[in-house]
């Protein structure tokens, strides 16, 4: 029989997210712990359902209620692991075989579906620099030069044989207002200064043509008296 399966149709991920939600609210509470669903999909998905999906990962992570959603493959839509990302308690990763959904559970599980801070603000204080860009994760990519950055989650980083941390990177591009003001200014002079050197041009210019014509002008009356 199973081999006499066929793949048709598309994946409805928010109707799985719908049956996992009411299969958690019938669920028994413990004593510390904390909910999650553990999506797995390819996210191959119609828009109306990648919206559907996401209305619900957001109303679930208000009541405490997250989701971790493992892409599986490359073909993965980018809108849903934005949205995943910044949504408080919430996270995204990706599993290209069987070797790395092995080690996905294996060793990195605790530290996917733990959480250790939330609403987390990074900002530069000072009056000569800004932040104007980041790169590191969805959020950091969208923050505006001189905004505070706020992050939704953050998850443990591990550490490997060596004791050595593996962890994301942010970085960020900061600019010196005083040497871009400086700058401006000094592209302003140059400006000014050959406004200057055109209008002086155009005098010179001028004068030339006047006292060309002068000339020409004594001559004819010259010529007129030895007439």
């Amino acid at each position: 029989m199973i081999g006499n399966l066929r793949a048709t149709g598309g994946t409805n991920i928010s109707a799985a997210m719908e049956k996992s939600t009411k299969m958690y609210k019938n669920a028994d509470e413990g004593q510390d712990t904390s909910n999650r669903i553990f999506f797995m999909t390819d996210l191959e998905v119609s828009l109306q359902d990648a919206q559907g999906f996401k209305n619900d990962v957001y109303k679930n992570s208000t009541n405490n209620l997250w989701s971790t959603v493992v892409g599986i493959g490359l073909d993965l839509t980018q809108d849903i692991i934005k949205f995943v990302s910044k949504t408080p308690g919430c996270n995204y990763c990706n599993v290209r075989s069987t070797e790395t959904f092995s080690e996905l559970m294996r060793e990195e599980f605790c530290s996917t579906v733990t959480p250790i801070a939330f609403d987390i603000k990074i900002s530069l204080e000072s009056s000569r620099y800004r932040i104007v860009e980041g790169f590191g994760s969805p959020e950091v990519r969208e923050i505006k030069p001189g905004e505070t950055l706020t992050l939704s989650t953050e998850f443990p980083s591990l550490k490997n044989d060596r004791g050595e941390t593996r962890g994301g990177v942010i970085l960020f591009k900061v600019e010196d207002m005083e040497a871009v003001a400086g700058n401006k200014a000094s592209g302003e002079k140059v400006s000014e200064a050959s406004a200057k050197e055109v209008e002086e041009e155009k005098k010179g210019k001028g004068k030339g043509k006047g006292k060309g014509k002068g000339k020409e002008k004594a001559k004819e009356e010259e010529k007129e008296k030895e007439d």
